[in-house]
Formats: C-alpha cells, sequence, structure tokens
C-alpha cells in the first residue's frame, strides 16, 4: 500500500479471515492507513457481489493450484495482478489481461498495478473478459473435456 499511496487514488479490499487478520489490522493502524483499506472479513454474499466491490484483482496467494478467483475476476472484466505460480500463468496473459510477477516480488506486485491503473485500464479489463470467455466458458470446457474422453476413448 505506502508503494502505491502517493501515486494512486485506491482502496484494498481483503476478503476473509484467517490468522493474519488481526497482525493486518494492527499493520494499518500503526502505519495510519486505515482511509485505504476496508476489511470485508468473512464473505458469505458469492463471488459476484464481491467483485462488484473491486476494479483490479491483487491475488497475493503464493500457492495456486488452478487460480478460480483469477477466473472469476477475468469474467467479470476485472484485471488481475498475481504471482507466477501453478495455473496462474494459464489464466493471466501477462501484459494483455493483467501481469505475473516472481514469488515473493513486492515491488512487482507495486509496479504492476501502477502500470494497469496508469495506462489503457479499459484495455486491460476487457482483454481479461474476452480471453475468460474465449478460453474458460462453460462451453469451452465442455469441448475440452468432450475432445479428452475421445482421445482416451480412441486408445482403448
Amino acid at each position: 500500500s505506502r508503494k502505491l499511496d502517493k501515486r494512486l487514488d485506491f482502496k484494498l479490499h481483503v476478503f476473509g479471515e484467517g490468522p493474519l487478520q488481526e497482525p493486518l489490522k494492527a499493520a494499518i493502524a500503526r502505519h495510519h492507513l486505515e482511509n485505504r483499506f476496508v476489511l470485508h472479513g468473512y464473505w458469505d454474499k458469492g463471488s459476484a457481489g464481491m467483485l462488484e466491490q473491486i476494479q483490479m484483482l491483487v491475488h497475493t496467494d503464493g500457492v495456486e493450484p488452478f487460480g478460480g478467483a483469477l477466473l472469476e475476476a477475468q469474467l467479470s472484466g476485472r484485471p488481475v495482478v498475481a504471482y507466477r505460480v501453478g495455473g496462474n500463468p494459464e489464466i493471466v496473459e501477462h501484459g494483455a489481461t493483467g501481469c505475473l510477477v516472481p514469488l515473493g516480488d513486492i515491488d512487482g506486485f507495486a509496479e504492476c498495478v501502477r502500470t494497469i491503473a496508469e495506462t489503457n485500464f479499459a484495455d486491460f479489463a476487457a482483454a481479461a473478459r474476452e480471453r475468460a470467455i474465449k478460453c474458460f466458458s462453460l462451453a469451452r470446457m465442455a469441448d475440452k473435456y468432450v475432445e479428452l474422453f475421445e482421445r482416451v476413448c480412441a486408445k482403448n
């Protein structure tokens, strides 16, 4: 947050609860960042309601086997900034639908958020939605499963 504070007008929305919630609250207070954070806590209103609260998904999970949250964000036209781990590179097209940074690169996260916000945000948002629909829509995934089943059955 401090790396972005001087250049962008933003709020960070944090969803969920867990062992880092209290240390996060303490760090926010210690650095006087209360005006930059919205701590939603446990969220049971569905992902659509969550996505209505944000313009960009900044996903800091370093262990992401597939990236369902990233995909949902892109389907809603939200660019994504995430670590280049797990299935994230399959979902996020770096430089087009969002940005991927090496694991642990906090400065890279800040730079990617700045890049998306300060360049043509609308292009990132449109590309995110377009790619998500093209590559991961229900129809596309059903076609992929049919292809897989046909290949498996052809071998037997």
